[in-house]
């Protein structure tokens, strides 16, 4: 088991701000040259615009193996339901996560033709699901079921992540859209061309690295196991620098 200890550090490099962290120790950019960068997008969040995009596009272009974007939408379904009862005002919320999640899709696609070149892709969050092993799915189902730790950190990182948690028409879909989120990330964090570095422009919820330094072994055995085994999860945030 390795020491419980994050290691982080901050850069600003061709036009972004990164502060880079992992469980095992890290000297700068130098670090990510063999790894593939992930770029999932909050439909809703606005700071992923035009030039964030493109500063991750050019980043990966110029210092690492590869690069993948995704446009997170069919979680954010339960965002709707958690804020609104059935019916015609929930149809209508959810029309517009869809056609926001198109407008997202169809503005990558354009910036991604700038760099046809570069080893970047268009990964759709319903093909990155589809790829996941179902056994990891299903580990994360049994140790949210057990209403244990596992669950009470959900809950406590939507209540820290999610405006209105507590006083939602369905306060429990906002933890169905981490569920539905978990084991995708799980997958590329250790799985996904050996493990992707993920990029967001925000904190990463302290879940992952409780499973990442093998806090939840006793509620997420084979996870942890695949957690072990690979070198760490390594995260990016990053942001235009100014």
């Amino acid at each position: 088991m390795p020491r419980d200890k994050l290691h982080t550090v901050s850069v600003c490099c061709d036009g972004v701000s990164l502060a880079i962290s992992s469980r095992q120790p890290i000297s700068g950019i130098a670090d990510l040259s063999d790894k593939t960068g992930h770029l999932l997008i909050s439909i809703k969040n606005r700071a992923f615009d035009k030039a964030l995009i493109r500063g991750f596009c050019h980043f990966v272009t110029e210092h690492m193996r590869g690069g993948y974007i995704t446009v997170v939408d069919a979680p954010y379904l339960h965002n709707v339901e958690a804020v609104t009862r059935e019916g015609e005002e929930r149809k209508r919320k959810a029309d517009a996560v869809i056609r926001l999640a198109g407008e997202r899709t169809r503005q990558v696609e354009k910036i991604l033709q700038g760099y046809a070149d570069a080893p970047l892709s268009f990964l759709s969050w319903r093909d990155l699901a589809a790829d996941v092993p179902g056994w990891i799915g299903e580990e994360v189902d049994a140790a949210y079921a057990r209403n244990g730790v596992f669950r009470a950190a959900i809950a406590e990182q939507c209540r820290k992540m999610l405006p209105g948690f507590d006083e939602a028409t369905d306060p429990l879909a906002f933890e169905r859209f981490q569920l539905e989120e978990i084991p995708p990330l799980l997958y590329i964090y250790y799985l996904l061309d050996g493990g992707v570095a993920d990029f967001y422009p925000g904190a990463i919820g302290e879940l992952f690295w409780d499973i990442d330094f093998g806090r939840l072994a006793d509620e997420l055995p084979r996870v942890t196991e695949l957690a072990q085994a690979h070198k760490g999860l390594v995260y990016v945030e990053f942001h235009a620098a100014g």
